[in-house]
């Protein structure tokens, strides 16, 4: 594991690019998992190693990210969030 120093913002993108990939064979699971260490990322980045608003503007694309996926996911056959005609327990 990575020191809290080594943590870079092409870590974050790499993360983003594995939702996409994840997204695309619809693996929802690892998609989530994925945005998850895009938020760990963003989290330990150093605020030395950060310009000033990187970090908002980071902050409010994961998530964008994340509304996009969970909308993605319902919409998905098979999904735990599927609608059904009738109340269902």
């Amino acid at each position: 594991m990575s020191t809290v120093s080594a943590i870079t913002i092409a870590q974050c993108h790499t993360a983003l690019v594995a939702v996409a990939t994840a997204v695309d064979s619809g693996d929802y699971a690892a998609a989530h998992v994925e945005l998850l260490k895009a938020e760990i990322c963003l989290a330990g980045l150093p605020l030395t190693n950060v310009k000033e608003g990187l970090t908002a503007q980071m902050r409010s694309s994961l998530d964008a990210v994340r509304k996009a996926l969970e909308e993605a996911q319902k919409r998905s056959s098979g999904s735990r969030f599927e609608k059904h005609s009738r109340w269902v327990p």
